[in-house]
């Protein structure tokens, strides 16, 4: 059997006290206070969803009780019943105690059945968004948790590690110095002899940075023709090369969020340079045959050098 949400009831006046009860408690479980202390001690005892009170009653009124209320059990729903010539002073005191709706005397059963479902239904709602929320910051706390678990596992099987060295090897100062740069999202040039581990340090790097769990995409640029180059970075719409079927998906749009490792940039030609130099600056780029501009955040590493 379910669970019927709890209203309290506070009046002062035993016959009020009574009519509301008969009104409700065929859907409410219905608690009865005749006084705001009397109320108080129930709000402490009970998980009262709904409050109804009158606005004039001996000792301390409606609205000074509710303000309470709202400063101890905010979730409560709080509803004020007041006469017809009180509505003015009750519109002012609706920010001061935080009053869902007011009630005016004298009241239909029908229509306070209704505003008492509508409070209910607002109350279980916003249960149910704090419940939300909570499983939400709880659930992207994991998330990040295990990213950076993931990311932790990349770095120390794919990272600065895996460069082999000996203990007094010049090139522990060029991984300290790479270490450094991978904290950045800035484009990174290496140089050096052939044989030296360029490319091995690019993916060092890759692996060392936040990116770690993203995509790590390479190209030879060495001898490869500039039209043949474009295609495979930028990529292109179906039909802006002859013979091709379908539109292909470059290198630049598979690095996004990732790392695009370009070996041999000292041999590309100054249109090319200056083509990714443009990426490099703005973080977009246009696919061949393509008049819309397509934003990429990928970090450039390139090689040049023998």
């Amino acid at each position: 059997m379910a669970v019927l949400p709890t209203l309290l009831l506070v009046d002062d006046e035993a016959h009020s006290l009574n009519a509301m009860r008969m009104a409700l408690e065929d859907e409410f479980e219905c608690l009865t206070a005749g006084d705001a202390e009397e109320a108080t001690r129930l709000m402490a005892e009970h998980d009262v969803q709904v409050i109804f009170c009158d606005q004039r009653m001996p000792g301390r009124s409606g609205v000074a009780f509710l303000t309470e209320v709202r400063d101890r059990w905010p979730e409560a729903v709080r509803i004020i019943i007041t006469g017809f010539t009180e509505t003015n002073d009750m519109i002012a005191a609706i920010n001061e105690a935080g009053i869902y709706q007011f009630v005016t005397k004298p009241w239909h059963p029908d229509h306070l059945l209704m505003t008492a479902k509508n409070a209910a239904d607002l109350f279980r709602l916003s249960r149910e968004h704090e419940r939300m929320s909570l499983e939400m910051r709880y659930l992207a706390r994991n998330v990040e948790s295990k990213l950076e678990q993931q990311r932790r596992a990349l770095r120390e099987g794919l990272g600065f590690e895996k460069v082999l060295r000996a203990p007094n090897s010049p090139l522990n100062a060029v991984i300290a110095q790479a270490r450094q740069y991978a904290s950045f999202d800035v484009p990174v040039l290496i140089t050096g002899e052939a044989g030296t581990g360029k490319a091995a340090l690019a993916r060092a790097m890759h692996y060392g940075s936040l990116r770690a769990d993203r995509p790590f995409q390479e190209i030879d640029c060495t001898g490869v023709e500039d039209d043949i180059l474009e295609l495979e970075l930028f990529g292109a719409r179906r039909g802006a090369i002859a013979g091709l079927q379908t539109g292909k998906v470059g290198l630049l749009q598979k690095a996004d969020r990732g790392t695009l490792f370009l070996n041999g940039l000292a041999g590309l030609s100054p249109r090319m340079q200056l083509a990714l130099l443009r990426v490099a600056r703005e973080g977009a780029f246009r696919p061949l045959g393509s008049h819309e501009t397509q934003r990429v955040d990928s970090a450039s590493i390139g090689r040049g050098g023998s």
